[in-house]
């Protein structure tokens, strides 16, 4: 009968307090959630976590969470060092936020060159948060060329239409001359695709 089978899995010792949790409030999360009984044999390292009672379903999500724990997903992002101030944020809002949103943990390793964002917690956590640092690092951008005329359209009298320009659409638009001044190259980022492609239709309305 497939509902006597028990799930084992072996996990360093040093993360069995992690599995059990402050007065057992983990372990007995997961059981109540995935409706099995977890038990914990740390008399030896690696320790033994064995999952038995429940269903199949309960009994697989529960081995999945624990191994998550014992081995969690990690991912490296090679982090150029002029964007670990943006990855931080101001107080570091930012990065309190990423971690929030994806219940990722996110550390910066800013000794070596360049430097590098490690990721770590469940699967999905790690992805999530994967994609939201990937976005800082390496923003969506466009670009486009226009005559100095039309760049001193979309800049305005002393920068004003710049500024209200990534003020409304949350983007940073950047204006470089190129081809010995005579155009320019106007380069988009933003920190979403919505957020880009607002920027670049006001732009391309005004050249």
């Amino acid at each position: 009968h497939g509902d006597t089978e028990v799930l084992s899995i072996s996990v360093p010792r040093k993360v069995v307090g992690r599995i059990i949790g402050s007065g057992g409030q983990n372990i007995q999360r997961m059981q109540s959630e995935h409706g099995v009984a977890i038990k914990v044999d740390s008399k030896q390292d690696p320790s033994l976590v064995t999952i038995s009672g429940g269903n199949k379903y309960g009994r697989e999500a529960a081995y999945e969470e624990v191994d998550a724990i014992a081995h969690p997903p990690r991912v490296e992002l090679p982090c150029p060092k002029n964007k670990i101030g943006a990855i931080i944020g101001k107080g570091g809002a930012t990065i309190k936020s990423l971690r929030a949103q994806t219940g990722a943990n996110i550390e910066i390793l800013d000794k070596q060159t360049p430097a590098k964002v490690v990721i770590t917690g469940t699967q999905e956590g790690v992805k999530k948060a994967e994609d939201l640092v990937t976005k800082i690092i390496s923003p969506p951008k466009k670009e486009f060329k226009c005559s100095s005329r039309q760049a001193g359209k979309i800049i305005g009298p002393g920068g004003a239409n710049i500024r209200a320009l990534e003020q409304a659409h949350g983007a940073r638009i950047r204006v470089e001359r190129v081809g010995g001044g005579e155009s320019s190259l106007v380069i988009i980022t933003a920190p979403t695709p919505q957020a880009l492609d607002g920027a670049a239709d006001a732009v391309d309305v005004i050249i």
